[in-house]
Protein backbone atom coordinates (compact mmCIF):
# COMPACT_ATOMS: atom_id res chain seq x y z
CA UNK A 1 0.00 0.00 0.00
CA UNK A 2 1.51 3.30 -1.07
CA UNK A 3 -0.75 5.75 1.39
CA UNK A 4 -1.22 3.02 4.21
CA UNK A 5 -2.63 2.96 6.59
CA UNK A 6 -5.33 5.35 5.71
CA UNK A 7 -5.42 5.84 1.84
CA UNK A 8 -5.93 8.55 -0.40
CA UNK A 9 -9.67 10.22 1.61
CA UNK A 10 -10.50 13.66 -0.67
CA UNK A 11 -10.02 15.46 2.59
CA UNK A 12 -12.62 13.91 3.95
CA UNK A 13 -10.49 13.86 7.29
CA UNK A 14 -9.13 17.29 7.37
CA UNK A 15 -5.59 16.47 5.66
CA UNK A 16 -5.43 17.52 1.93
CA UNK A 17 -4.61 14.90 -0.29
CA UNK A 18 -1.90 16.85 -1.86
CA UNK A 19 -0.22 17.16 0.98
CA UNK A 20 -1.07 13.61 1.77
CA UNK A 21 0.67 12.86 -1.47
CA UNK A 22 3.57 15.24 -1.11
CA UNK A 23 4.60 13.72 2.65
CA UNK A 24 4.38 9.91 1.68
CA UNK A 25 5.22 9.84 -1.31
CA UNK A 26 7.30 12.81 -2.83
CA UNK A 27 9.22 13.70 0.10
CA UNK A 28 10.61 9.91 0.35
CA UNK A 29 10.71 9.17 -3.07
CA UNK A 30 11.05 12.00 -5.14
CA UNK A 31 14.88 11.47 -5.09
CA UNK A 32 14.63 8.18 -5.08
CA UNK A 33 17.21 6.82 -7.94
CA UNK A 34 18.48 10.37 -8.64
CA UNK A 35 21.32 9.96 -11.31
CA UNK A 36 20.25 6.53 -12.65
CA UNK A 37 19.08 6.83 -16.26
CA UNK A 38 15.42 5.74 -17.15
CA UNK A 39 14.63 5.01 -12.98
CA UNK A 40 11.28 3.98 -12.35
CA UNK A 41 8.56 3.43 -9.97
CA UNK A 42 5.88 0.68 -11.09
CA UNK A 43 3.25 1.97 -9.01
CA UNK A 44 0.25 -0.60 -7.94
CA UNK A 45 -3.16 -0.04 -5.78
CA UNK A 46 -3.32 -2.03 -1.86
CA UNK A 47 -5.92 -2.65 0.24
CA UNK A 48 -5.43 0.67 1.84
CA UNK A 49 -5.60 2.70 -1.49
CA UNK A 50 -9.14 1.59 -1.88
CA UNK A 51 -10.78 2.57 1.68
CA UNK A 52 -12.68 5.46 0.76
CA UNK A 53 -14.29 5.70 -2.54
CA UNK A 54 -13.54 4.92 -6.30
CA UNK A 55 -13.02 8.68 -6.78
CA UNK A 56 -10.00 9.10 -3.96
CA UNK A 57 -8.19 6.09 -5.48
CA UNK A 58 -8.45 7.30 -9.01
CA UNK A 59 -6.73 10.67 -7.47
CA UNK A 60 -4.04 8.85 -6.42
CA UNK A 61 -3.31 7.37 -9.43
CA UNK A 62 -3.76 10.77 -11.37
CA UNK A 63 -0.99 11.97 -8.95
CA UNK A 64 1.38 8.77 -9.97
CA UNK A 65 0.46 9.56 -13.67
CA UNK A 66 1.97 13.28 -13.61
CA UNK A 67 5.11 12.41 -11.05
CA UNK A 68 8.34 12.07 -12.41
CA UNK A 69 9.29 8.94 -10.45
CA UNK A 70 6.33 6.59 -10.98
CA UNK A 71 4.46 4.84 -13.58
CA UNK A 72 1.43 3.49 -13.50
CA UNK A 73 -0.81 4.04 -16.39
CA UNK A 74 -3.98 1.75 -15.62
CA UNK A 75 -5.11 -0.13 -12.16
CA UNK A 76 -3.08 -3.26 -14.10
CA UNK A 77 -1.12 -2.99 -16.94
CA UNK A 78 2.04 -4.50 -18.31
CA UNK A 79 5.54 -2.08 -19.35
CA UNK A 80 8.57 -2.94 -20.56
CA UNK A 81 11.36 -1.22 -18.58
CA UNK A 82 13.34 1.24 -20.67
CA UNK A 83 16.27 0.01 -22.24
CA UNK A 84 15.56 -3.66 -21.48
CA UNK A 85 12.34 -4.20 -24.05
CA UNK A 86 13.87 -7.32 -25.24
CA UNK A 87 14.55 -8.59 -21.84
CA UNK A 88 11.95 -7.79 -19.14
CA UNK A 89 8.15 -7.43 -19.04
CA UNK A 90 5.76 -6.92 -16.05
CA UNK A 91 2.66 -7.18 -15.44
CA UNK A 92 0.58 -5.50 -12.49
CA UNK A 93 -2.48 -6.36 -11.44
CA UNK A 94 -4.94 -5.24 -8.58
CA UNK A 95 -5.64 -8.11 -6.79
CA UNK A 96 -8.08 -5.37 -4.00
CA UNK A 97 -10.29 -5.67 -6.99
CA UNK A 98 -10.08 -9.38 -7.95
CA UNK A 99 -10.83 -10.07 -4.42
CA UNK A 100 -13.62 -7.69 -4.76
CA UNK A 101 -15.24 -9.35 -7.49
CA UNK A 102 -14.60 -13.21 -6.68
CA UNK A 103 -15.70 -15.54 -3.87
CA UNK A 104 -13.62 -15.21 0.12
CA UNK A 105 -14.33 -16.66 2.94
CA UNK A 106 -13.30 -15.22 6.15
CA UNK A 107 -10.07 -16.80 8.12
CA UNK A 108 -11.03 -18.84 11.04
CA UNK A 109 -7.96 -20.95 12.48
CA UNK A 110 -8.74 -23.33 15.38
CA UNK A 111 -6.16 -23.42 18.16
CA UNK A 112 -3.80 -25.49 16.92
CA UNK A 113 -3.17 -23.61 13.83
CA UNK A 114 -5.58 -25.14 11.27
CA UNK A 115 -7.65 -23.85 9.23
CA UNK A 116 -12.16 -23.78 9.83
CA UNK A 117 -14.31 -22.76 7.11
CA UNK A 118 -17.00 -21.50 8.74
CA UNK A 119 -19.03 -20.42 5.64
CA UNK A 120 -18.96 -16.90 6.76
CA UNK A 121 -17.58 -14.53 3.59
CA UNK A 122 -15.75 -11.55 3.41
CA UNK A 123 -17.30 -7.97 1.54
CA UNK A 124 -15.89 -5.15 -0.55
CA UNK A 125 -17.43 -2.08 -0.77
CA UNK A 126 -19.54 -1.56 -3.80
CA UNK A 127 -17.03 0.93 -5.50
CA UNK A 128 -13.92 -1.70 -5.41
CA UNK A 129 -15.74 -4.44 -7.20
CA UNK A 130 -15.01 -4.57 -11.08
CA UNK A 131 -17.23 -1.85 -12.47
CA UNK A 132 -16.66 -2.84 -16.38
CA UNK A 133 -15.88 -5.27 -18.75
CA UNK A 134 -12.11 -4.80 -18.52
CA UNK A 135 -12.22 -4.61 -14.96
CA UNK A 136 -14.24 -8.18 -14.99
CA UNK A 137 -11.79 -9.40 -17.58
CA UNK A 138 -8.66 -8.82 -15.80
CA UNK A 139 -7.67 -12.15 -15.74
CA UNK A 140 -8.21 -12.83 -18.91
CA UNK A 141 -6.03 -9.85 -19.92
CA UNK A 142 -3.14 -11.22 -17.63
CA UNK A 143 -3.27 -14.39 -19.55
CA UNK A 144 -3.77 -13.33 -23.11
CA UNK A 145 -0.88 -10.43 -22.45
CA UNK A 146 1.50 -13.40 -20.63
CA UNK A 147 1.08 -15.85 -23.42
CA UNK A 148 1.64 -13.62 -26.33
CA UNK A 149 4.78 -11.36 -24.49
CA UNK A 150 7.99 -11.95 -26.34
CA UNK A 151 10.30 -10.83 -23.42
CA UNK A 152 12.78 -12.88 -21.82
CA UNK A 153 11.82 -12.17 -18.75
CA UNK A 154 7.70 -12.17 -17.36
CA UNK A 155 7.58 -10.94 -14.31
CA UNK A 156 3.96 -10.33 -12.75
CA UNK A 157 3.17 -7.94 -9.03
CA UNK A 158 0.35 -8.21 -7.37
CA UNK A 159 -0.36 -6.82 -3.87
CA UNK A 160 -1.51 -9.70 -2.25
CA UNK A 161 0.48 -13.03 -1.60
CA UNK A 162 -0.62 -16.16 -3.22
CA UNK A 163 1.66 -18.24 -0.23
CA UNK A 164 2.36 -16.60 3.55
CA UNK A 165 2.70 -18.10 6.71
CA UNK A 166 1.14 -14.98 9.04
CA UNK A 167 -1.91 -16.86 9.46
CA UNK A 168 -4.44 -14.31 8.47
CA UNK A 169 -4.44 -14.32 4.85
CA UNK A 170 -4.65 -17.72 3.43
CA UNK A 171 -8.45 -17.22 2.27
CA UNK A 172 -7.40 -14.24 0.10
CA UNK A 173 -4.42 -16.52 -1.07
CA UNK A 174 -6.88 -19.58 -1.73
CA UNK A 175 -9.24 -17.18 -3.69
CA UNK A 176 -6.43 -15.56 -5.81
CA UNK A 177 -4.74 -18.70 -6.55
CA UNK A 178 -7.52 -19.97 -8.13
CA UNK A 179 -7.61 -17.22 -10.28
CA UNK A 180 -4.69 -16.65 -11.05
CA UNK A 181 -2.75 -19.71 -11.29
CA UNK A 182 -3.48 -21.11 -14.58
CA UNK A 183 -1.90 -17.65 -16.35
CA UNK A 184 1.14 -17.19 -14.01
CA UNK A 185 1.91 -21.33 -13.69
CA UNK A 186 1.88 -21.60 -17.55
CA UNK A 187 3.44 -18.26 -18.69
CA UNK A 188 5.31 -16.59 -15.62
CA UNK A 189 8.75 -16.55 -14.53
CA UNK A 190 8.08 -15.54 -10.82
CA UNK A 191 5.05 -13.26 -9.24
CA UNK A 192 5.41 -10.97 -6.64
CA UNK A 193 3.94 -9.64 -3.74
CA UNK A 194 3.67 -7.68 -0.41
CA UNK A 195 0.54 -6.89 1.96
CA UNK A 196 1.52 -9.59 4.29
CA UNK A 197 4.07 -7.92 6.62
CA UNK A 198 6.92 -10.31 6.94
CA UNK A 199 9.56 -11.72 3.88
CA UNK A 200 9.50 -14.57 2.42
CA UNK A 201 10.13 -17.13 -0.47
CA UNK A 202 8.39 -20.01 -1.92
CA UNK A 203 7.52 -22.28 -4.90
CA UNK A 204 4.82 -23.91 -6.21
CA UNK A 205 5.35 -26.81 -8.39
CA UNK A 206 1.87 -25.96 -10.77
CA UNK A 207 1.41 -29.85 -10.40
CA UNK A 208 -2.55 -29.03 -10.43
CA UNK A 209 -2.33 -26.53 -13.51
CA UNK A 210 -2.50 -28.31 -16.68
CA UNK A 211 -0.42 -26.97 -19.56
CA UNK A 212 2.23 -25.83 -16.96
CA UNK A 213 5.82 -25.11 -17.28
CA UNK A 214 8.27 -28.15 -15.72
CA UNK A 215 10.17 -25.67 -13.46
CA UNK A 216 8.53 -24.51 -10.18
CA UNK A 217 7.12 -20.96 -10.05
CA UNK A 218 8.76 -18.50 -7.72
CA UNK A 219 6.57 -16.68 -5.09
CA UNK A 220 8.41 -13.94 -3.59
CA UNK A 221 6.54 -11.68 -1.02
CA UNK A 222 8.36 -8.55 0.36
CA UNK A 223 5.91 -6.86 3.21
CA UNK A 224 8.53 -5.52 5.92
CA UNK A 225 8.90 -2.23 4.61
CA UNK A 226 5.74 -0.70 7.01
CA UNK A 227 5.02 -2.90 9.81
CA UNK A 228 5.48 -5.60 12.01
CA UNK A 229 3.63 -8.97 11.76
CA UNK A 230 5.24 -12.48 13.17
CA UNK A 231 4.39 -15.09 11.78
CA UNK A 232 2.35 -18.40 12.71
CA UNK A 233 4.71 -21.51 12.90
CA UNK A 234 1.68 -23.56 14.04
CA UNK A 235 -0.63 -22.46 11.18
CA UNK A 236 2.50 -22.58 8.54
CA UNK A 237 3.00 -26.21 9.41
CA UNK A 238 -0.46 -27.41 8.78
CA UNK A 239 -0.15 -25.48 5.15
CA UNK A 240 3.30 -27.26 4.77
CA UNK A 241 1.59 -30.52 5.31
CA UNK A 242 -1.30 -29.66 3.42
CA UNK A 243 -0.09 -28.83 -0.02
CA UNK A 244 3.02 -30.98 -0.99
CA UNK A 245 3.36 -28.89 -4.39
CA UNK A 246 4.27 -25.68 -2.62
CA UNK A 247 7.80 -25.26 -0.91
CA UNK A 248 8.63 -23.07 1.70
CA UNK A 249 12.00 -21.63 0.95
CA UNK A 250 12.67 -18.99 3.57
CA UNK A 251 10.16 -16.93 5.96
CA UNK A 252 11.30 -14.24 8.70
CA UNK A 253 8.34 -11.92 10.44
CA UNK A 254 8.60 -9.46 13.29
CA UNK A 255 11.58 -7.62 11.13
CA UNK A 256 12.27 -4.51 8.85
CA UNK A 257 13.12 -5.39 5.64
CA UNK A 258 13.26 -5.59 1.62
CA UNK A 259 14.12 -7.93 -1.26
CA UNK A 260 16.26 -7.06 -4.17
CA UNK A 261 15.65 -9.23 -7.42
CA UNK A 262 17.95 -9.06 -10.22
CA UNK A 263 18.18 -11.48 -13.49
CA UNK A 264 21.37 -12.81 -15.74
CA UNK A 265 21.03 -14.70 -18.35
CA UNK A 266 18.65 -17.31 -17.63
CA UNK A 267 19.10 -17.21 -13.91
CA UNK A 268 16.54 -15.19 -11.37
CA UNK A 269 18.33 -14.19 -8.08
CA UNK A 270 16.52 -12.98 -4.68
CA UNK A 271 18.36 -11.38 -2.30
CA UNK A 272 16.72 -10.90 1.13
CA UNK A 273 17.78 -7.80 3.60
CA UNK A 274 16.75 -6.79 6.75
CA UNK A 275 17.65 -4.06 8.46
CA UNK A 276 18.23 -3.65 12.40
CA UNK A 277 16.16 -2.04 14.96
CA UNK A 278 19.24 0.37 15.70
CA UNK A 279 17.80 2.71 13.38
CA UNK A 280 21.13 2.46 11.55
CA UNK A 281 19.57 1.50 8.16
CA UNK A 282 22.22 -0.87 7.32
CA UNK A 283 21.07 -3.79 4.96
CA UNK A 284 21.89 -6.81 6.36
CA UNK A 285 22.24 -9.93 3.79
CA UNK A 286 20.09 -12.57 5.15
CA UNK A 287 19.40 -14.78 2.23
CA UNK A 288 19.42 -15.16 -1.33
CA UNK A 289 17.76 -17.70 -3.63
CA UNK A 290 18.21 -18.45 -7.26
CA UNK A 291 15.29 -19.71 -9.53
CA UNK A 292 15.60 -20.55 -13.38
CA UNK A 293 13.70 -18.74 -16.00
CA UNK A 294 10.82 -20.85 -16.61
CA UNK A 295 9.73 -19.18 -19.93
CA UNK A 296 12.18 -20.60 -22.12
Amino acid sequence: DTLCPGGPRLGADGFADARRFSEMLDKPYGKFGAGVENFTIYAMMGNHDWRVSREATMAQMRYFQQHPNFTMPGLFYSAKPKGLENEVEIFVIDTEMLLAGTTVYKNRLDDEGREVRTGEMESWKPFVKPANAAERGMVRWLEDALSKSTARWKLVFGHHALWSGGGSKFEKAHSLRALLMPALCKYADAYMAGDDHMIEAYTDDCSAIPGAKAKPLPLLVSGAGSKYRPLHPQFMAHQNAANPGMRNLWSRGSVWGFMHIGMKNDILTAEIFSTPEDMSGRPVSEQTFSFERRSQ
